[in-house]
């Protein structure tokens, strides 16, 4: 009964304490960015991270730059 509790090997790389799940996750996040830059370009990537708001022009330039470091701070 000692090798019912015996893995098979192949197993055992996937295994690796979540490391493929953190694989595939910083390569998604790379994709998107990288396709992101490519379609919009670098500045336009980063100002489409904030919506758009139909908001006075005073209030614009106080919230829009925090929401921008708030998108940033949160990737």
């Amino acid at each position: 009964m000692a090798f019912a509790f015996q893995r098979d090997r192949s197993t055992i790389a996937a295994d690796n304490d979540g490391l493929s799940g953190k694989i595939l996750a910083a390569v998604t996040f790379l994709v998107g960015m990288v396709v992101g830059m490519q379609r919009f370009g670098f500045t336009g990537f980063f100002t489409n991270q904030v919506p758009s708001m139909s908001l006075p022009l005073v209030m614009a330039n106080l919230i829009k730059p925090l929401l921008l470091i708030l998108e940033l701070v949160g990737i």
